[in-house]
């Protein structure tokens, strides 16, 4: 046993304890309740520690896995709108296909909504998934099943049993065989031989006894409908002449030019080339193809699925550099309901800039509300003796005074000036 192998075993001195009563009553609705609570808050409080982890028995403990599996991935493409949503399909797709039917029938709609996306995003992650041969769907029915090789159903063994299996398979090159999951999923008959075939007792591959079901599976499904195994394939002679050649051929190559197998590369890290989906019509292409300016806004501001704006890149940078004042989700919050994205991406820039630029003025405003008041109270003014009102009492007189006499002096003069030009 390795060492890793040795560190995922559970201690000897932990015992597995039951489910309480309260986890068993639990209702839907208290359990929708609660899982709605957690991805708001994310309290690390309600969360299991390691040891609580180690004491479940173990299909309680592989069901709130696969729960939270599921819940995680949700929070997390809700926080990053760009990154890929195909292994969360594929998550899905697999555990869901745990029933009777052994396929997954949950709609690309209900599957945009877990995973916050759009179907159109959905149904192009299913698309990649079925051209890597991961995942099938029967013809005309909603039903997708994942890709489970044959081995891992044969017996019951550890997690690390598939890890190191997978160290080793990085190592070797693909070889695609070519087979269609989707076809296979619709008819479970083997192909007919063409009569060009020559039948050949060495060339035949028999498809390998299908594993039933044993104590370990989580669903009784027949092993005519999870079957994934090859089928056979007649050869013809003059194809076995043909291989034999070719790999004479591809072996003298190989010595020749590659005396020792180089080590595999890392894969490339996920590069976001494309613009994202909301700019992804006819008019925001056409607009990005003629106007660099907006093909260069589309990468850094767009709208969400859940019609939320987010940035990015340098425009973000600014929006944090030039309004200090604004917190910067309130401000994108505050501009979602003004930027139409059919006016496009540089629009959109100018929607955000403007809020922001009102948002930073209101809370200059309030800012300086808040320290004449503050200022008001430290030093009020002093309080009036009553000699101090008698005297602002008999200035408001003679001023009202001075100011009749000065228009009755306006009103006689005005009637002279009449009188003298009769």
């Amino acid at each position: 046993m390795t060492a890793t192998e040795q560190l995922c075993q559970p201690d000897e001195n932990w015992v597995a304890v039951p489910r309480s009563p309260d986890q068993v009553k639990l209702t839907k609705e208290q359990f929708t309740d609660a899982i709605c609570l957690w991805c708001k808050t994310r309290n690390a409080d309600e969360v299991l520690s390691r040891e609580e982890i180690g004491r479940m028995q173990k299909f309680d403990r592989v069901d709130a896995q696969r729960k939270s599996l599921i819940i995680n991935l949700s929070n997390f493409y809700r926080d990053h709108p760009r990154a890929d949503v195909a292994p969360g399909v594929l998550t899905l797709v697999t555990f869901l296909s745990d029933n009777e039917k052994g396929a997954c029938q949950m709609s690309q709609a209900q599957m945009a909504a877990v995973l916050h996306r759009t179907r159109t995003t959905i149904a192009e992650a299913v698309s990649r998934l079925k051209t890597s041969g991961l995942m099938a769907s029967v013809n005309g029915k909603a039903m997708s099943f994942p890709a489970i090789p044959r081995a891992v159903a044969a017996s019951y063994n550890h997690m690390i049993w598939a890890t190191d299996a997978l160290k080793i398979a990085a190592t070797c090159p693909v070889e695609p065989t070519g087979s269609d999951l989707s076809r296979r999923a619709d008819s479970n008959k083997p192909p007919v031989p063409s009569k060009q075939q020559v039948q050949s007792d060495t060339c035949r591959v028999e498809a390998p006894e299908p594993v039933g079901s044993t104590g370990h599976n989580f669903t009784n499904r027949t092993s005519q409908e999870d079957s994934l195994g090859a089928r056979p394939r007649e050869c013809g002679a003059s194809d076995i002449g043909i291989g034999r050649a070719a790999a004479a051929l591809a072996a003298g190559m190989a010595a020749a030019v590659l005396p020792a197998a180089a080590a595999p590369s890392e894969p490339p890290a996920q590069v976001v080339s494309v613009a994202h989906e909301c700019w992804q019509t006819a008019k925001a292409q056409m607009d990005a193809a003629t106007n660099p300016m907006e093909r260069r806004a589309q990468f850094q501001v767009w709208q969400t699925a859940t019609g939320q704006i987010d940035v990015a890149g340098e425009f973000r940078q600014e929006l944090i550099r030039e309004f200090p004042q604004v917190d910067l989700k309130a401000g994108l919050a505050a501009c979602a309901p003004n930027v139409k994205t059919q006016h496009g991406a540089f629009t959109a820039m100018q929607v955000v800039l403007r809020q922001f630029g009102y948002m930073r003025q209101d809370a200059i405003n309030r800012q300086a509300s808040a320290a004449a008041r503050a200022a008001a109270s430290a030093n009020p003014p002093p309080r009036k003796t009553w000699d101090d009102e008698k005297r602002d009492r008999e200035d408001a007189w003679f001023v009202q005074n001075a100011a009749e006499r000065a228009a009755r002096k306006a009103a006689a003069r005005a009637a002279r000036e009449a009188e003298e030009r009769q």
